[in-house]
């Protein structure tokens, strides 16, 4: 059985002033009068904003590194982070509906800052058919087989293992459709 550190491990706190200052640092510029607040984030703070240009994104970034509590002890945020931006990746290449990332910002001193697409929604319900269309390409295209190859291709795209490790078992698995698979 893995035991736990005797202690957390030192912890930083992070501000909305940093993470738009990682922004800032790497040419993306904002709108601080449009700042917005989503309500009900647990690891990450979320804000929508527009850029100098006037898109909508969303940003997204952990106030501390390290998750302590009841349930998760030292997980590591920063790891969640870039496993939901890999995600994200993933399943927008699949084709299914995901806002696309924009940009993904580290910094040593400071937040890491995840830059998505804003999608406005209307309130309108996806029918059973569109639901059941996201659940068979996630199911029937993206399933995990083992597979000791570093690439493999999924319809004709090639995507890297090593960009998955949780989802991936280290790099020991590999993704393909359920007919047709080939490792490369």
């Amino acid at each position: 059985m893995d035991e736990q550190p005797q202690g957390p491990l030192p912890q930083a706190r992070w501000s909305l002033e940093h993470a738009v200052a990682v922004l800032h640092q790497n040419g993306l510029k904002l709108k601080p009068h449009t700042l917005s607040k989503f309500e009900g984030g647990i690891e990450f703070e979320v804000y929508s904003v527009q850029d100098s240009n006037g898109q909508s994104v969303v940003l997204k970034y952990p106030s501390e590194r390290w998750v302590y509590n009841d349930n998760d002890y030292g997980i590591d945020r920063f790891q969640l982070l870039r496993q939901e931006r890999d995600l994200l990746r993933f399943t927008k290449g699949l084709g299914i509906p995901a806002p696309e990332v924009i940009a993904y910002f580290i910094r040593n001193d400071g937040p890491e800052v995840l830059v998505l697409e804003k999608i406005d929604v209307d309130g309108t319900f996806a029918s059973d058919a569109e639901v059941g269309e996201t659940v068979r390409r996630l199911h029937g295209e993206a399933y995990v087989r083992e597979s000791g190859a570093s690439k493999c291709s999924v319809q004709n795209r090639n995507i890297e293992v090593g960009s998955f490790p949780s989802v991936m078992d280290g790099g020991k698995r590999c993704l393909g459709p359920r007919a047709g698979f080939q490792s490369r």
